[in-house]
């Protein structure tokens, strides 16, 4: 009886708060019914009032390892161990969380010290042979499933894990499989393709091995290889749309577009109904133009494409309409956008696919709610809740609201479930913070939304993230809204306003967008002054010339077109001791193209662009702060202006 405990325990509080004993007890009811941000808030109550509980820190450790903050949950499971040395649970939570991370021997190390205080706890015999089994160490794995059979008798357990034992020892291809996913999921890439290259020679029956393999070498920037394995994943498993869609954003990114276009009907003629390939085929655009020309060309067929799907959708069986939701929610119409176009006909168009699918996979989720009475629940909704541009923008909405007047809800939907100090801000300036992950499916979080019977709410951001677009396609408050983390119209008819501001729309604004467009106050953001790092490099450290004059153009490579490439050249003609600074894309190929078609553009002027082009790589923060300091004049972009960038320069 959760809530009558609750009242309980604040009922008592309310006569004597300094009880730490309570305030842990309240903690640990809000952990077990997973309301993390009060939970945390009561532990810390009790650790404050007294320090040397070891039961306090390891109840915290549990909450921090739900959050996903996970070097902190260490420290706090370690200085419950330190307070009680033969705290056996913190052992082998502590080993646990070692095994999560992939950290094995220091696993193995906190389930000998458990068993070293005491030998007859089971659970530590269970975990040390899972260690065991991924090293392969088959003996030490069999003793010690033994030895936990012995103490606990035979628990299914037990027995589960024995059975594997026997499959792996017997099959050494399994075995790799076991060990190099394990790796795998852990983001241990380099160890789980240890693993995985030892079974690259012969064929696999489970297609996610080709997946997984390819997706290693493409983190370790080996894209040829990535190539290879996707290849032979598609000749052993053609059926697998996963691994052609895989293949194709690889050709995209590192080829000739016409290659994945040619990939793309390739894969339409094993699954020739597959309407994510079908969208792939509408949106597959060169990341980087040649030509100005090039860009109608992909605009008319993206619109014809789309038109052939609306015209075709077939939407009859419910396996039809799930694996048409499936698809909409794996990649947005990104690269469309950079077209300097007005997008609003060709995003209302894509707005209505998406929200026919909406409706006949989720009926009850489309339609008009009744605005709920009470103070005013906002509700903020973003997959870059952490160090990105969406968050730096409007981090100070929450920060600077009328805490009287709203109550604010904040859903992160980042599919890697990152945590850092932005995602941290979120937390603490919303007064219930949720997190979920790519394990969440779109279904549970809008069901929570709704639970929360919210007045407004707030998409920072819709056009870089799929699962976005699939949310914003439902009806979850009775006033959505969304906003500029991506400066594009929606086009769904479920959004009801676009929230800009007066200084970036022009007076024909109304005229791009779905939405009522809404122009705030100046900015219309309180944009937090950037920490500045205490330490100043000099040009020589950041591998800059000193005697020039440095251009800062910082914007991504897809958001300069063709026809501003002469810019360059004549400010150079102009300014002979000029150095532009372009910052490389991550793909290679396509940092080559950019740098191939402004070498064309200097050509015309007759100058070298060797002689005033230089590709920066990705830089750490500081040392973006650092290039800022060190430029002399900032270059904003043309067609699709800078953002969280030009407020920082």
């Amino acid at each position: 009886e959760y809530t009558l405990a609750e009242d309980f325990y604040l009922r008592i509080l309310s006569w004597r708060e300094q009880l730490a004993y309570i305030w842990h007890d309240l903690g640990y009811l809000y952990y077990i019914i997973n309301r993390l941000t009060e939970s945390f808030n009561c532990l810390a109550r009790a650790i404050n009032l007294e320090e040397n509980q070891a039961l306090y820190h390891y109840t915290m450790a549990m909450v921090l390892e739900k959050q996903s903050r996970l070097d902190i949950a260490l420290s706090a499971y370690q200085k419950a161990i330190d307070l009680k040395d033969n705290f056996l649970d913190a052992y082998n939570k502590l080993g646990n969380l070692f095994y999560k991370l992939g950290q094995l021997e220091s696993a193995e190390k906190f389930y000998q010290q458990g068993i070293n205080k005491q030998g007859d706890f089971y659970p530590f015999y269970i975990n040390l042979g899972n260690v065991y089994l991924v090293k392969q160490a088959w003996t030490e794995a069999k003793n010690a499933y033994k030895t936990a059979q012995q103490l606990a008798g035979d628990r299914g357990e037990i027995s589960q894990n024995l059975s594997l034992w026997e499959i792996l020892q017997a099959d050494q291809k399994r075995a790799n499989l076991y060990s190099g996913d394990y790796f795998y999921q852990r983001k241990i890439y380099q160890l789980a393709l240890n693993y995985y290259q030892k079974l690259l020679a012969i064929k696999i029956e489970e297609s996610n091995f080709y997946l997984n393999c390819a997706h290693c070498y493409l983190i370790l920037k080996e894209e040829k290889q990535a190539l290879e394995v996707y290849k032979k994943g598609i000749a052993y498993h053609p059926e697998n749309i996963d691994l052609h869609l895989r293949l194709i954003w690889l050709l995209q990114n590192n080829y000739p577009i016409e290659v994945a276009i040619q990939a793309t009907k390739s894969a339409l003629e094993y699954l020739p109904d597959h309407l994510s390939l079908k969208l792939e085929l509408m949106r597959l655009m060169p990341i980087v133009y040649t030509t100005q020309a090039d860009i109608m060309q992909y605009r008319s067929n993206y619109e014809k494409q789309l038109d052939n799907i609306l015209s075709n959708l077939d939407l009859t069986t419910t396996n039809q309409q799930q694996d048409a939701w499936k698809s909409i929610g794996l990649r947005t119409n990104f690269y469309l956008q950079y077209q300097a176009k007005n997008d609003l006909e060709l995003q209302k168009k894509y707005g209505e696919l998406v929200c026919k699918i909406a409706s006949v996979n989720f009926p009850n989720w489309v339609k008009n709610l009744t605005m709920p009475t009470g103070k005013i629940r906002l509700g903020y909704i973003s997959a870059h809740l952490r160090h990105h541009t969406v968050a730096k923008l409007f981090q100070g909405w929450l920060q600077w609201r009328n805490r009287e007047q709203f109550e604010i809800y904040c859903y992160g939907i980042d599919i890697n479930n990152t945590w850092d100090n932005f995602t941290k801000q979120y937390q603490e300036q919303s007064d219930y913070f949720y997190q979920f992950d790519n394990l969440v499916n779109i279904g549970r979080i809008a069901q929570h939304i709704l639970d929360n019977q919210l007045h407004i709410l707030v998409y920072l951001d819709i056009g870089m993230d799929a699962r976005t677009t699939q949310l914003a396609a439902l009806r979850l408050a009775p006033v959505q809204c969304v906003t500029w983390g991506h400066p594009i119209t929606s086009g769904l008819p479920t959004l009801d306003y676009f929230i800009s501001s007066e200084l970036m729309e022009p007076t024909e604004g109304d005229n791009h967008y779905s939405e009522k467009l809404i122009r705030l106050s100046n900015l219309g953001i309180a944009y937090a002054k950037p920490s500045l790092p205490p330490q100043r490099k000099t040009r020589l450290e950041m591998g800059l010339a000193e005697d020039k004059i440095i251009y800062l153009n910082c914007q991504s490579l897809f958001k300069y077109l063709p026809e501003n490439d002469d810019i360059f050249p004549r400010i150079a003609r102009q300014v002979p001791h000029s150095h532009f600074i372009f910052i490389c894309h991550r793909s290679e190929f396509v940092t080559h193209c950019f740098q191939s078609r402004l070498s064309q553009a200097f050509d015309k002027y007759g100058l070298n662009w060797q002689d005033y082009g230089v590709m920066m790589p990705q830089l750490e923060q500081n040392d973006y702060f650092q290039l800022n300091l060190l430029a002399d004049i900032y270059l904003d972009n043309l067609s699709w202006s800078g953002g969280n960038t030009t407020l920082e320069a």
